[in-house]
Order: C-alpha cells, then sequence, then structure tokens
C-alpha cells in the first residue's frame, strides 16, 4: 500500500511541479464559475418574473441552481478525466519511462492504483473547489438543502472514479496522450449519450 501512496504522491507532484497544471485548475474553475454566474442571471430573472405573477409558485433555490450544476459537472468530467489521465500511461510508453517503472520493485497493480489515485484525488478536488463556493453563495439566496449538496458530492465523487477508470483504461490501450484524451472523451461520450437513450426509451 506504501508503493500506492508513493506512485500518486509522485504524480501529483507532476501535476502541479510545473505552472501548467495550476493555470488548468484556475481555469477551470474560472468556467465553472462564470457558468455559474449565467445561471444566477437566469435565476434572478425568474425570480423577478415570478414575483409579478400571482400564479407561479415560489422559486427553489435547491431546483433552480445546485441540482442544474450538479448536473452540467457530470457534462465537464467526460472531458477532465480524459484530461487528467492521457499523460499517465500512453506517454510514458512513449517516453520509454513505463518500461523503467515497471522493472522497479512494484507490481503493475500498484502502479495502476496509484495512478488512478492521483488522478481521483485531483477530481475530488475540482469538483469540492467549485461546488462548495456555490453552495456557500446559495445559501444566502435562500434555504438550501444540504444534503443536496453532501449527496451530490458523493456522487460527483463516484462518478469521477468511474470516469477516471474508463479513461485511465482507454491511456494504456494508447500510443500517444492526445489519442488517448481523444479517445477517452469519445468512449465517455458515448456512454453519457447511451444513458440520455435509456431515459428516452
Amino acid at each position: 500500500m506504501r508503493s500506492v501512496w508513493t506512485i500518486a504522491r509522485r504524480e501529483l507532484n507532476a501535476t502541479f511541479a510545473t505552472p501548467i497544471g495550476w493555470v488548468c485548475l484556475g481555469a477551470l474553475l474560472v468556467m465553472t464559475g462564470l457558468f455559474f454566474a449565467w445561471m444566477l442571471g437566469l435565476y434572478a430573472e425568474t425570480t423577478i418574473q415570478a414575483a409579478y405573477s400571482p400564479w407561479d409558485d415560489p422559486i427553489n433555490v435547491n431546483d433552480y441552481l445546485v441540482v442544474p450544476f450538479f448536473g452540467n459537472w457530470a457534462v465537464i468530467l467526460l472531458f477532465v478525466c480524459p484530461a487528467l489521465t492521457m499523460r499517465q500511461l500512453a506517454e510514458e510508453r512513449r517516453s520509454g519511462s513505463l518500461e523503467l517503472l515497471l522493472t522497479s520493485p512494484v507490481s503493475a497493480t500498484q502502479i495502476v492504483l496509484g495512478k488512478f489515485l492521483a488522478s481521483w484525488v485531483l477530481v475530488c478536488l475540482l469538483v469540492t473547489l467549485s461546488i462548495m463556493p456555490v453552495a456557500w453563495t446559495v445559501s444566502g439566496l435562500g434555504d438550501l438543502d444540504w444534503a443536496t449538496v453532501w449527496c451530490g458530492l458523493g456522487g460527483a465523487f463516484l462518478l469521477g472514479a468511474g470516469y477516471v477508470a474508463l479513461a485511465q483504461l482507454v491511456s494504456a490501450l494508447s500510443s500517444h496522450q492526445l489519442l488517448a484524451f481523444l479517445l477517452g472523451a469519445l468512449v465517455l461520450g458515448l456512454l453519457w449519450v447511451l444513458r440520455l437513450l435509456v431515459d428516452v426509451l
């Protein structure tokens, strides 16, 4: 188990050792913040219209802000997870460092688990940093159902784990990190479309 944590820590350090990791993290948080600001504007317009209409029901912040925000994060993860995992195995195979890692005194299972853990921790960090400020903001607008927030966070963590596992599998089967990203996003996108088709049918 110590080897798994060592590999995961190595991957996390590699991600934030260069400005690229921090820039990507900041860009994603800014993007989700702008999206929430757009949702907040729609919520304000709907609230004003409901205030002047005697027939409309009161606006629920959980239904109009929290739940849609979680739903859109599920779509964002379709691209975030392949981006995080694309270089883990594909790039190491291309550069030849994978063979060196496989000759070290750790098993292939420990290598895969360590890389999976690092990507999953990053996904959980991104989701938490983007959703908690939204939850605190929404709590000032109305009666926020914190149970929805915690359940949504747990669901996002589990969904991220599944996405990371599939994207890592694609990375292991690919020879280039860009190809790993494109195929990973394609596979996850197809699964998302299949889920929508099941809901329709």
